[in-house]
């Protein structure tokens, strides 16, 4: 099972922070999923909402406000500052453990250029992969970088639907080379989406477990169906789905 800490764990960690990057490391996940968008001047921050309203309790946008002013409320409330993409690139060249790479969701549009920017200028090819919902983002990734792995997460994308994916008889139908889905755990009430995916020659991963009062019996049943990669909100939960797996391979 490939395991993805999503936002680099949003769960007794702060999210899309290099606490969640260490943490991550640390546990040696497969992938630490993390969120990019551009600020008013043009800086790619690592940050999963528009608004400021949910972690700050600011009434503005990422892509209204400026980097400094990004940093004084960090101050103010004793976060973290955000990171920008490029410390948390610099930060996982110097503390690689060889297995864990990363998953930038383009969350914010126009924020595919200054991604590969910022990727090739610190060699970062072979050790990410892109992500997300807005196809055109990641059409335009693709073109600048058509080396690294593609994830779209077919939840919310609008061009290419999870019916799109279901109707599809080949892969040569997507749009651009696709190597992954990601789809809300609440969406798979059955192995449709799973076994579509691996008759197309992709892999399936599931997101959305945070709010669930037993996260891990959803997990095992999808396991059961053969999914292949989960992004885990929680560190903890991780430890309990590894634990699991350990029990399913004892003889």
């Amino acid at each position: 099972m490939i395991s993805i800490s999503h936002r680099g764990f949003c769960q007794g960690i702060p999210e899309n922070s290099l606490l969640g990057i260490q943490k991550s490391l640390d546990l040696r996940m497969n992938f630490i999923e993390i969120d990019v968008q551009l600020t008013q001047d043009q800086k790619l921050v690592v940050f999963h909402d528009t608004s400021l309203s949910r972690i700050y309790g600011v009434d503005s946008l990422i892509g209204e406000t400026k980097y400094e002013d990004l940093k004084e409320y960090s101050t103010k409330i004793g976060l973290q500052n955000i990171s920008l993409l490029s410390e948390i690139i610099a930060y996982m060249q110097v503390h690689s453990n060889s297995i864990t790479k990363l998953m930038i969701e383009l969350k914010g549009m126009n924020s595919a250029r200054p991604t590969c920017e910022i990727i090739k200028k610190y060699g970062f090819q072979k050790h990410c992969v892109f992500s997300g919902r807005y196809l055109s983002e990641l059409i335009l990734a693709h073109k600048l970088l058509p080396k690294i792995p593609i994830c779209l997460n077919i939840t919310k994308c609008k061009e290419f639907t999870l019916e799109d994916l279901l109707n599809s008889t080949s892969a040569k139908s997507f749009p651009i080379p696709f190597t992954m889905f990601s789809l809300k755990s609440d969406l798979i009430t059955n192995e449709e989406f799973i076994q579509k995916c691996h008759s197309l020659g992709v892999k399936a991963f599931a997101w959305n477990f945070k709010d669930k009062l037993e996260p891990l019996q959803l997990q095992k049943e999808l396991c059961a169906w053969g999914l292949d990669g989960i992004l885990f909100d929680n560190p903890q939960n991780l430890l309990q789905f590894r634990d699991f797996i350990k029990t399913q391979k004892s003889p």
